[in-house]
């Protein structure tokens, strides 16, 4: 801390002693706007006690913003367990803060607390859907599935809302990824099971209409047919013509266009 820190710091406690708390308030927030850089790890509890004052004050949502700021401190400087500490704080007095639970998602994973990070994530991403920002949902559930390779069901659950979501070609690619693992795994079963999974999926999706997405050929019937494609191509033992009719008419359809036609030549 810099010497006019210091200063600043010997102020604001003067006034708490002398129990004048709005005016050791001005000075620690002063002390955090003013120390940037210069803020050492002996300050970064100071945002915790800004908090506070400020709840005790009445000013929830002010007090909300400095706890946050001291997660992000404390998790920079590597101080992973005040940071959690905090996050469950905000929490407390805020359980619908989103953002908390991404932030407590990352630093659990850091700490290698799996279950807290799965726990986060997944709340994290339920609530971003809820909110209608599926991109950012989806964001977070790529992340954890890159954290986590073994988190089989998140793949799954990512693909679903995915294909829900009509984004054919990423929730492909999620099980495609799946598959690729078990098999590699020596998990036969569980990849024939994703394959399974997958084409369930697109028939749903699909029924009984003519394109998968809307009323007029896009990107998804592209996806669709690729995945088609490539299983007649990798893993022809695969009968998905008879388990899925409308898959089998949408296919026959397809291949009459000459850019589909393309698409599985390449």
């Amino acid at each position: 801390m810099s010497a006019s820190l210091a200063r600043l710091r010997k102020r604001a406690a003067e006034f708490e002693q002398k129990k004048q708390f709005d005016r050791a308030l001005e000075v620690y927030v002063q002390i955090l706007d003013e120390g940037g850089k210069d803020l050492g790890d002996e300050d970064v509890p100071l945002f915790n006690r800004v908090g506070d004052m400020l709840m005790r004050k009445g000013s929830v949502t002010e007090a909300l913003g400095y706890y946050e700021r001291a997660v992000d401190m404390y998790a920079e400087r590597g101080y992973l367990n005040n940071a959690i500490a905090l996050c469950s704080k905000i929490l407390r007095q805020s359980p619908g803060r989103a953002a908390v639970y991404y932030k407590l998602a990352r630093i659990s994973a850091k700490k290698g607390f799996k279950s807290d990070a799965r726990k986060n994530f997944l709340e994290y991403a339920d609530r971003m859907q809820k909110l209608g920002m599926a991109d950012e949902a989806f964001r977070a559930l790529k992340e954890f599935a890159s954290l986590y390779p073994d988190q089989d069901d998140v793949r799954l659950v990512l693909a679903e809302l995915l294909s829900k979501e009509n984004r054919k070609g990423e929730a492909l690619e999620q099980l495609q990824s799946l598959y690729q693992k078990l098999q590699s795994e020596g998990r036969a079963a569980e990849a024939r099971a994703t394959i399974d999974r997958g084409l369930a999926v697109m028939a749903k999706d699909l029924g009984a209409r003519e394109f998968c997405f809307g009323e007029r050929f896009s990107l998804a019937d592209i996806a669709t047919v690729y995945a088609l494609g490539y299983l007649d191509y990798a893993l022809p033992e695969v009968e998905w013509r008879g388990a899925h009719p409308n898959l089998a008419r949408f296919a026959e359809r397809m291949a009459k266009r000459d850019s589909c036609a393309r698409t599985v030549q390449t």
